[in-house]
């Protein structure tokens, strides 16, 4: 059930994120199996910084640190800040790629 939770959250806060960049088509995969969460944020955008790009996949490649998933996860997408570190601590894997207009960004959450 936790797990759950915290995908409900990291999902909040990366359409959070899209909607900062200024994407109003936001498309959100979700699939919860056994083993994982794999959440997919995808939409489109006429461009992106490299930077900002470059900052997105740093935060989602963070090592998962669980003595702060533990205490923070339930500050995830409650903020209005961007709290995409915080994301990177509770997830496992991470990565941002923008092309043909379209930012896609994938996480995996490990049960």
């Amino acid at each position: 059930m936790r797990e759950r939770l915290k995908s409900i959250k990291i999902v909040d806060e990366l359409i959070n994120y899209c909607y900062n960049l200024g994407i109003s088509q936001i498309h959100v995969d979700l699939e919860d199996v056994e083993s994982a969460i794999k959440i997919t944020v995808e939409g489109f955008c006429d461009g992106i910084a490299e930077e900002e790009l470059q900052s997105l996949n740093d935060f989602l490649s963070i090592p998962r640190q669980e003595e702060v998933e533990e205490y923070y996860w339930e500050l995830i997408g409650e903020g209005n800040k961007n709290e995409l570190a915080l994301v990177g601590m509770v997830i496992d894997d991470g990565q941002a790629i923008y092309s043909n207009k379209r930012l896609n960004i994938t996480v995996l959450l490990k049960k």
